[in-house]
């Protein structure tokens, strides 16, 4: 059998291979340099759509508030005008009605005057010694029995003991105001001798001074919600201000550091004598025996705690 040999050059087909390589890279790289362009025209894209969502919403929720604003601050503006009127009106009509009680009332006091002059004319004219006796007499005899009480009596015998009895009553009434005014002088000096004092004292007018108060803070889980409810007590003064400042200043504190506080078991000892105390409390209650049961049950059943030192 016969054999051929046949010799093929490929040098111009490896030319060709490197040049289409040379191509394959370059399609390559405008792939990828496209495809990098798609994805940040998307995201340029995307956020231009995001602000623009966003800018309509924020433009579309002011419009809305402002139309509100301007609503209410309409509303608001009229009702304070149909008010300020109303003032005015019922001042008006205050001042009207104080001229008119006043007009009537000097009218109904000149008739009423005239009326009791006449009635007392009248009435003197009924009988007209009777009321010169009371009016003249009677008066003078009365003033000349309080003025000259301190005088020796000259009348009869049966007289002399009751204008005794009288003399006597006058002076012991006499010496008691006089022993009233002396113990309210000196009252009054004392009290004027601590004002002073108070006044002038060798202490700083604005020295800082620390003072310690006791106070209760508490926390209990609510029955509905099961969260921790805090409240807290401190003592009571007589003014009104200093309690106000001291229950702000105290609910400042708590509030501000509930989250850190920190409770601890009591001391056995301590346990006991908070113990010996709610139960003498209970027991001294004026209360049914159920309530005294049910109170010193919860006691016992709960699980109490107290803040640590330095909690607060």
């Amino acid at each position: 059998m016969a054999s051929f040999n046949f010799t093929v050059d490929t040098e111009p087909m490896a030319r060709t291979l490197d040049g289409v390589a040379h191509r394959v890279d370059g399609v390559t790289t405008a792939v990828v340099t496209m495809q990098t362009a798609v994805v940040l025209a998307e995201k340029k894209a995307s956020d231009n759509i995001s602000h623009n969502v966003n800018k309509g919403f924020y433009t579309l929720i002011r419009s809305q508030i402002s139309q509100k604003l301007a609503r209410l601050k309409s509303e608001v503006e009229s009702k304070l005008m149909e008010m300020s009127q109303q003032s005015a009106a019922l001042i008006s009509i205050k001042n009207q009605m104080e001229k008119d009680y006043q007009m009537i009332a000097v009218r109904y006091t000149k008739l009423f005057n005239s009326l009791n002059k006449s009635l007392k004319t009248r009435v003197f004219d009924l009988d007209r010694p009777v009321t010169n006796f009371v009016s003249n007499q009677v008066e003078s005899t009365a003033n000349r029995l309080r003025i000259f009480l301190g005088k020796v009596p000259v009348q009869q015998s049966e007289c002399v003991n009751t204008t005794q009895v009288i003399t006597s009553s006058r002076t012991k009434y006499n010496a008691f105001r006089a022993i009233n005014a002396i113990k309210d002088f000196i009252a009054d000096s004392r009290t004027q001798k601590v004002l002073i004092s108070q006044m002038l004292d060798d202490a700083e007018a604005y020295e800082p001074k620390g003072k310690c108060l006791p106070f209760i803070v508490c926390e209990s889980v609510g029955l509905t919600l099961q969260q921790p409810q805090w409240s807290n007590f401190a003592p009571v003064n007589g003014g009104g201000s200093f309690n106000n400042v001291l229950n702000k200043t105290l609910q400042a504190r708590v509030f501000a550091n509930n989250t850190a506080l920190g409770w601890a078991d009591y001391d056995k000892n301590e346990a006991e004598k908070v113990s010996a105390a709610f139960k003498a409390i209970a027991e001294n209650a004026q209360v049914t025996n159920r309530v005294k049961t049910q109170a010193l049950a919860m006691f016992e059943n709960n699980h109490w705690q107290t803040l640590k030192a330095s909690s607060l």
